[in-house]
């Protein structure tokens, strides 16, 4: 499977407001793409950021890949409108990148955009492909589909909104945590590191998160969190173009404790994380009483960089002495006996690997 990955985003573009995270979205797609659970793994693309992302640029790196490829992805993340996308000297006119992506010929090619207006890209896409549709409602209507899937049996749209919607970035969810994506590409990251699989992989052991299913599962996950304001659209999707192994249906690479200690108010682990380059491997953390009760708990994400890495770190512990149990065994036997259970877990909490410590604390 021969699968090349072109991501721009473009936070500063002539003449519009400043994005906040459009560069960030884009090189988080291609960092994912060449992780342990992406079809490039281990061959990150380099993202087109900034002002190396023009429209030369964007468009000479995808011609370059589609001759190239079996599988072509095109991710593109800032400001978008009813003509094109704005690059970093300018609009790219959407009836520019159509004909050079269908000029191309890759076997299969998926479009992703994260801009506002994403959709429009639809009107030119129908005329490129000389098919006619009543409207754009007709989108809905099967024997339209049937026919458009004909005429371009090898291209998938994905757009992050509607022709009339804007696409939105940068919120703070119910929990607290802020966003630092497009909320569309948010959605999708959380969709491809969480979701189980729905094509078998070579190995037979893992399997594929498709781009059917993946839009799917991201137009819900980006309803939930944002509401439906944005609504993401997509075309043609067949699910048989692979865009991430499943961490949920097997697990991918391992993590194993060295050593995991309580010293100095601190949790110290030293541990050893083979297979997960680019991914997140959770360090979860729990303190308990002689009783079994939760007193403190905690996560923390280390990436591996590379296929073997060592991961050695400290992790602060609150101070203990401020609940009561714990206070009253100090007082009455000069210290208090507790538990720290600690986990190695993957994004979906798959357990690797856990280390129950018992100590005395004064």
């Amino acid at each position: 499977m021969e699968y090349q990955v072109v991501s721009a985003g473009v936070n500063e573009a002539p003449g519009q407001r400043r994005l906040a995270w459009a560069e960030k979205d884009a090189a988080d797609i291609a960092a994912f793409v060449g992780s342990a659970q992406g079809p490039l793994r281990g061959s990150a693309p380099a993202p087109l950021r900034g002002g190396g992302a023009t429209r030369r640029s964007i468009l000479s790196a995808i011609r370059e890949a589609g001759l190239l490829s079996d599988y072509l992805l095109f991710y593109f993340s800032g400001h978008g409108g009813e003509r094109g996308i704005e690059t970093a000297d300018g609009l790219l006119e959407y009836e520019k990148l159509v004909r050079v992506i269908e000029s191309v010929g890759a076997p299969h090619t998926m479009v992703v955009l994260d801009v506002c207006q994403a959709a429009s890209y639809l009107d030119y896409f129908l005329k490129e492909a000389q098919v006619e549709v009543g409207g754009l409602e007709g989108l809905a209507s099967p024997s339209w589909l049937e026919m458009l899937a004909e005429a371009t049996p090898s291209m998938r749209l994905v757009f992050s909104s509607g022709a009339d919607r804007l696409s939105a970035e940068s919120a703070a969810l119910a929990n607290g945590r802020e966003v630092r994506n497009g909320h569309f590409t948010h959605s999708l990251l959380e969709v491809l590191k969480r979701a189980g699989g729905d094509l078998t992989s070579e190995d037979g052991e893992h399997t594929w998160i498709s781009d059917e299913r993946a839009f799917v599962f991201t137009r819900s996950v980006m309803r939930r969190l944002f509401g439906d304001d944005q609504d993401a659209v997509a075309v043609n999707l067949t699910g048989d173009f692979p865009l991430a192994l499943s961490q949920l249906d097997a697990p991918i690479g391992d993590a194993t404790f060295l050593s995991a200690k309580i010293e100095a108010g601190h949790l110290a682990i030293d541990a050893f994380v083979e297979g997960r380059e680019a991914l997140d491997t959770r360090v979860r953390w729990e303190i308990r009483d002689r009783l079994g009760t939760a007193l403190e708990r905690g996560t923390a994400k280390r990436r591996a960089r590379e296929e073997y890495q060592p991961v050695v770190t400290r992790l602060p512990i609150p101070p203990l002495g401020r609940h009561a149990t714990v206070r009253r065994q100090i007082l009455s036997s000069g210290a208090a006996r507790l538990v720290a259970i600690v986990r190695l877990e993957d994004a979906t909490g798959r357990e690797y690997d856990r280390r129950v410590i018992p100590f005395t604390y004064r």
